[in-house]
């Protein structure tokens, strides 16, 4: 009779009702109404007159079923002082767990697990919070069990989704890249068992400067000297998009600062051609080699030059002329002077009276020449030349 009642009525009824007084029956009945009409306050009050509700047998969900998705305090009722057993499943198999990973929390998430709970069941419960992108529980899912074990579905599922989000931002479709960040956070923790998955996102990293991302990458144990099929590490990236925060990142855990790719190009290489003076500046200051070549034989400073990149290439003549690589040319023969006679003529000047001490300083290391009267021996004539030939030369 009561089912057939309509909402407002039974709104009454239970407003009006002394449940002291009521059998439990319709205890039962009207706490199974406040969990579907999500009525917390009569929820709490008719958990603490029921007491235990073990043998009670409900069809479909359960009543823990119905509390996942409400207030905490009624789940934790249920449990210690109604004492429901939290691994009864639905007609569907899911368990009021999986309904807390839909649309519970993670105080629900943690109330409602059970040791009892299978692997299939607890990854089960993963893909639902993937499914509905509450991507917040995935952590704490993980954390119920350490060591368990991702199917292939699931891997499938977070790099894509990962992917989408990435794709997202760089397409600037709104997207923010903290945006990014905090649901990468706590995507990457499940595939913290696929080393190599997890490798290709170091250069996303680099590429975008998600540095926090990036530091977590690097604690998961990925090498900052991973290489991509051109050989580029995650710091040619960073320092050819000027992210400088990730540059100091990979540097200081153990990245080759003096790494080249197939075009024998260097870190340092990319931020001079791209102009990026903050980069320059911090892979010099970390002992990036400044006269090294790439495959056309420039050295960063003629490929500053090249490029057009002139605060760069004034700061190098200013702050580390002597290292410039003087005396090398590119594949076409080109010196270090010849790309120099396009500076401003401040840093060409410098440049000029660099290559002079230079030279003075080369010529000061060279041994000293003998002169010709030193090369003589002791019967006047030149060690090496017969005295005809000597004869010739002084008559020619």
């Amino acid at each position: 009779m009561l089912q057939s009642l309509q909402t407002k009525h039974l709104n009454y009824i239970s407003d009006k009702l002394e449940f002291d007084c009521a059998s439990k029956e319709l205890q039962v009945f009207f706490l199974q109404y406040a969990l579907t009409k999500k009525k917390e306050k009569l929820a709490l009050t008719l958990t603490e007159h029921l007491g235990d509700m073990s043998n009670i047998v409900t069809k479909g969900e359960s009543f823990l079923h119905q509390s996942a998705s409400l207030s905490v305090k009624i789940t934790d009722k249920l449990l210690r002082h109604c004492h429901l057993n939290p691994v009864i499943a639905d007609i569907t198999g899911r368990l009021p767990f999986h309904v807390a990973c839909k649309s519970g929390s993670a105080e629900q998430i943690s109330l409602l697990y059970d040791n009892a709970v299978t692997d299939d069941q607890l990854r089960i419960g993963l893909k639902i919070a993937l499914r509905y992108r509450k991507f917040e529980f995935c952590p704490h899912i993980l954390s119920l069990r350490p060591e368990l074990i991702m199917d292939e579905e699931i891997i499938c599922t977070v790099r894509t989704m990962l992917n989408q989000l990435i794709e997202k931002y760089r397409r600037k479709s709104g997207l923010k890249l903290k945006d990014v960040e905090e649901k990468a956070k706590y995507l990457l923790p499940i595939l913290s068992t696929e080393k190599n998955a997890l490798g290709i996102y170091m250069f996303d990293c680099a590429y975008f400067g998600m540095h926090s991302t990036m530091e977590y990458l690097i604690d998961q144990g990925i090498d900052t000297n991973i290489c991509d099929y051109m050989e580029r590490t995650p710091l040619h990236e960073a320092s050819q998009q000027n992210h400088i925060k990730c540059v100091e990142i990979l540097l200081k855990n153990n990245a080759r600062i003096n790494s080249v790719d197939q075009r024998r190009s260097s870190a340092l290489h990319y931020a001079c051609e791209k102009g990026h003076l903050n980069v320059v500046k911090c892979l010099i200051e970390h002992g990036a080699s400044i006269d090294a070549q790439d495959v056309c034989g420039r050295t960063c400073f003629m490929l500053s030059i090249y490029r057009g990149r002139h605060d760069i290439s004034n700061y190098l003549v200013k702050k580390h002329a002597h290292k410039l690589g003087l005396w090398k040319s590119d594949m076409s023969g080109l010196s270090t002077l010849s790309y120099s006679s396009l500076l401003p003529e401040e840093s060409f000047e410098i440049l000029l009276e660099e290559f002079a001490n230079a030279r003075k300083d080369k010529k000061a290391a060279e041994p000293p020449e003998e002169d010709e009267v030193s090369k003589r021996s002791e019967n006047n004539q030149i060690e090496g030349q017969s005295w005809i030939w000597q004869m010739h030369d002084y008559f020619i």
